[in-house]
């Protein structure tokens, strides 16, 4: 019996480490995009591409253009429209993303690494009928 409740209590753990856990951006808005080298509004132009391998993990890397509909940081110049983003395939676990072309606009988060810009689904958030994603950008704005 006593095998068995660990065996449970392994299988618990092993799955709260696979699972991926964000700090809410919403109430810590200012300072998230404080930490971000970019902030922007934007709309995917086409479906995420996998563009390889990446990592210890070996995680596939997906590649992300969107329309910048509204920049917050990171870009001085007013003719920047457009911005190549970089992040993990989502499974859940690894807090990837991918993103479809859709009438869908994303208030994006990014970080540098490797002279590229990425993010990850802590770092995004889908604007809509959504109070979550508006009180965060009442925050910004």
């Amino acid at each position: 019996m006593l095998k068995l409740a660990f065996i449970g209590l392994l299988t618990l753990v092993s799955n709260y480490a696979l699972a991926c856990s964000c700090q809410e951006i919403k109430g810590h808005a200012k300072e998230t995009l404080k930490s971000s080298k970019t902030v922007f509004l934007g709309i995917p132009t086409k479906d995420s591409s996998e563009t390889g391998v990446v990592g210890e993990y070996e995680q596939e890397q997906m590649k992300t253009n969107f329309k910048i509909v509204k920049k917050f940081k990171g870009y001085k110049s007013k003719r920047k429209k457009t911005a190549t983003v970089y992040s993990t395939k989502g499974d859940g676990a690894n807090c990837g993303v991918h993103f479809k072309k859709t009438a869908a606009i994303y208030l994006v988060f990014t970080y540098k690494r490797d002279g590229k810009l990425y993010t990850n689904g802590c770092n995004v958030l889908g604007v809509g009928h959504n109070e979550y994603t508006a009180e965060t950008l009442l925050e910004l704005l």
